[in-house]
C-alpha cells in the first residue's frame, strides 16, 4: 500500500511538471515584453518613418477606403505586437486573439497598410480614455474628426475582459456590428463599457504615454493640441 502511494505521488508530480511546462502556462511571447524586445520593436517602427504629417484630400480618403474594403484581413501571429510611435512616445500592445480574433486581424490589416499613419488622438477624456484611428483626422477639416470609417464595418466580439486601465477597445456607433477603424486606450478603468464594446488588446509598454496624452489641452472632449500617431505596425521583435 505504501509503495502504491509513492508511485501515485510520483506519477502526479510528473504529470504536473509536464502540464506546467508544455501548455499549462501562458506563452510569454504573447503576454509579456522584455526590454530587449521593446527596444527591437521601437527601432523597427522608427526605421525609414516619415517625419511630416500626411494631409489627405476627400478623393484620396475615398480611394483608401476602397482599397481597405478589398484587402483581406490577416490574422495576428503568435509573438506579434501592435507598435504605435506617437508624438508623446511609443505604445506597444498585445492582442486578445482568442477573445477578439477579427478585431485583432482588422487592426493588423489597417496598421500594416499605413492606414493609421498620421492619424491624431482627436478625442481625449482624462480619467476615461483617449481615442484615435479616424482617417478623417488626416484631412484639413477638424470638424469631421470622429465620423470617419474604413469603408466597411466589423461585427462585435464582446467578451469578458474588463475595461481596466491600459485596455485597448474598438469604438463603434450605437448600432450593433458598427466598429471599423477607430480605437481607444483606457486611461482609467470604466467597467460600464464591459459587454458593450469589444476589448481586443492590452498595453504592455508605454502606459505612461497614455497619461501624457491625457494631459493635452482640450475643448470639451475635443483635442486642441494635435498628437499624431506617426506610424503604426503589427510586427515581431
Amino acid at each position: 500500500m505504501r509503495k502504491n502511494n509513492i508511485i501515485l505521488t510520483f506519477t502526479f508530480a510528473v504529470l504536473l511538471f509536464f502540464t506546467l511546462s508544455c501548455g499549462g502556462s501562458e506563452d510569454l511571447s504573447q503576454t509579456e515584453l522584455t526590454d530587449d524586445q521593446a527596444s527591437s520593436l521601437i527601432a523597427k517602427i522608427r526605421e525609414d518613418a516619415a517625419v511630416t504629417p500626411e494631409i489627405l484630400t476627400d478623393a484620396e480618403i475615398i480611394e483608401i477606403q476602397g482599397k481597405m474594403r478589398a484587402l483581406e484581413p490577416e490574422f495576428v501571429e503568435n509573438g506579434e505586437f501592435a507598435v504605435l510611435d506617437t508624438d508623446k512616445g511609443v505604445i506597444i500592445f498585445k492582442f486578445f486573439t482568442e477573445e477578439a480574433p477579427n478585431h485583432s486581424a482588422n487592426f493588423k490589416k489597417l496598421a500594416n497598410s499605413g492606414f493609421y499613419d498620421w492619424v491624431t488622438f482627436y478625442r481625449v477624456v482624462p480619467g476615461f480614455m483617449i481615442q484615435s484611428g479616424d482617417i478623417f483626422s488626416k484631412n484639413d477639416d477638424p470638424s469631421d474628426d470622429g465620423s470617419g470609417h474604413p469603408g466597411y464595418s466589423v461585427n462585435d466580439e464582446f467578451n469578458s475582459i474588463p475595461f481596466d486601465k491600459g485596455i485597448v477597445g474598438m469604438a463603434k456607433r450605437t448600432t450593433p456590428n458598427s466598429a471599423g477603424c477607430q480605437f481607444f486606450f483606457m486611461h482609467l478603468a470604466q467597467h460600464s463599457l464591459n459587454g458593450r464594446y469589444t476589448a481586443f488588446g492590452k498595453i504592455v509598454y508605454g502606459l505612461e504615454v497614455v497619461d501624457e496624452i491625457a494631459k493635452i489641452k482640450t475643448r470639451g472632449e475635443r483635442a486642441v493640441e494635435k498628437v499624431y500617431i506617426r506610424r503604426a505596425r503589427v510586427i515581431k521583435p
